[in-house]
């Protein structure tokens, strides 16, 4: 029996796909399907465990193409490293590989790669996985958080990173 005639679809879950091109746009998605969705920026977990049914969510919503989660903005002040952006793209710019060793060598030490040219940060740091290489470093260096939570962005202006995420919750 060829394994084609088993499972023809590589993941066997139905759901609808949506491609928001703002981060309004994908935070009012994210209000609607509450728990029925999950967000898809690298996949290289997600799709994952929803191809062993870990997880069966009924929207996905792609943030990958939002321009303002895509970018690494460095100013005198501080370094914004959105969502989307891949590990790679991190592990390669240089004022992290120069003054930012931990989170340099965090990323760099994440799978492939391959993996860390579509694995991003936003998902490795929300999938809270003990295994996960990049909160740890960034504990230390995040002073400043921005979220957004349905129709009401706000910027969290935490002493550390595990504050701005409770502050989220």
């Amino acid at each position: 029996m060829s394994i084609n005639t088993i499972n023809t679809r590589i993941l066997s879950t139905e759901f609808e796909y949506f491609e928001p091109s703002s981060v309004e746009e994908a935070v009012n998605l994210l209000g609607r399907y509450k728990e029925q969705s999950a967000v898809l920026s690298g996949g290289t977990d997600l799709l994952v465990r929803i191809k062993q049914k870990h997880i069966e969510p009924r929207y996905l919503v792609n943030i990958k193409r939002i321009d303002a989660l895509r970018r690494i903005e460095k100013t005198p002040e501080l370094l914004r490293i959105g969502a989307a952006v891949s590990l790679l793209e991190i592990e390669q710019y240089d004022f992290v590989r120069t003054n930012l060793e931990a989170l340099h060598e965090a990323v760099s030490s994440i799978g492939s790669m391959q993996i860390r040219n579509m694995a991003t940060l936003g998902g490795n740091i929300s999938r809270a996985s003990p295994a996960g290489d990049s909160p740890p470093p960034c504990l230390s260096l995040v002073p400043e958080s921005i979220y957004a939570r349905h129709q009401e962005p706000r910027a969290s202006h935490s002493k550390n990173f595990s504050e701005a995420l409770e502050e989220q919750l």
